[in-house]
């Protein structure tokens, strides 16, 4: 899986998370989603999946919902 800051579509997103984080995301017309584990506050690992479908808005303000509640789960 691509590190948070490192390579494929995380190369720009989730920055912050570096390399506490490796993920996987997907887009589909009308759906975002990121998976992966993020390393949380007592240094153990948190396995996630957040997706978001039937979305009408733009991609762009998914992906920054998406971000906010991985860093949520990270920060935790």
């Amino acid at each position: 899986m691509a590190q948070a800051g490192g390579e494929g579509t995380l190369r720009k997103r989730l920055t912050g998370l570096g390399d506490r984080m490796r993920g996987k995301t997907g887009t589909v017309a009308g759906v975002n989603s990121i998976a992966g584990m993020v390393m949380g506050s007592d240094d153990r690992f948190r396995y996630f999946l957040v997706a978001w479908n039937h979305h009408i808005g733009p991609s762009a303000n998914a992906t920054a919902l998406l971000d906010s509640i991985v860093e949520a789960i990270a920060a935790f």
